[in-house]
């Protein structure tokens, strides 16, 4: 799930030879496979391919796709990733969010962080462990603990 991107390619090309559809699951992990290589492009232009495949995103989905937006600095596109998301009936997880609260906590950014907390509550998401660590990171970053 985490190697090379060229072997996850050469793997779907097999599938497609085979006559195997790839699935929400291969082309996430392809996904996971381009984000762990830092090539951020090439994980938003999967979710092209799986569009125009048929397959439809899920919630780990979009957490990879927030998360490699998040690591490239780009909160602007993770919210609007997350945005799409609630707006297309993926069941809403905790996963996406904490993406983005990670990269807001680093980033000292306060207020965004808050409003977005605010937000996957108001949504029913409930926290998690990893969630609350994106927290305890804004805290530390801030100098909040004692």
């Amino acid at each position: 799930r985490h190697g090379e991107p060229s072997a996850a390619e050469a793997t779907m090309k097999e599938m497609s030879g085979l006559s195997i559809a790839p699935n929400v699951a291969s082309y996430t992990s392809l996904s996971v496979a381009y984000k762990n290589a830092k090539d951020f492009e090439a994980v938003y232009q999967i979710l092209q391919r799986m569009r125009a495949a048929g397959v439809e995103p899920n919630d780990v989905t979009y957490t990879t796709l927030v998360d490699a937006a998040s690591r490239e600095g780009d909160a602007e596109r993770a919210s609007a990733l997350i945005e799409e998301m609630e707006e297309s009936g993926v069941e809403l997880q905790t996963g996406p969010y904490t993406a983005l609260l990670n990269h807001h906590a680093k980033a000292s950014n306060t207020k965004e962080f808050g409003a977005l907390w605010q937000k996957m509550i108001a949504k029913g998401v409930t926290p998690d462990d990893r969630t609350y660590g994106a927290l305890i990171v804004l805290r530390v970053v801030q100098g909040d603990v004692q």
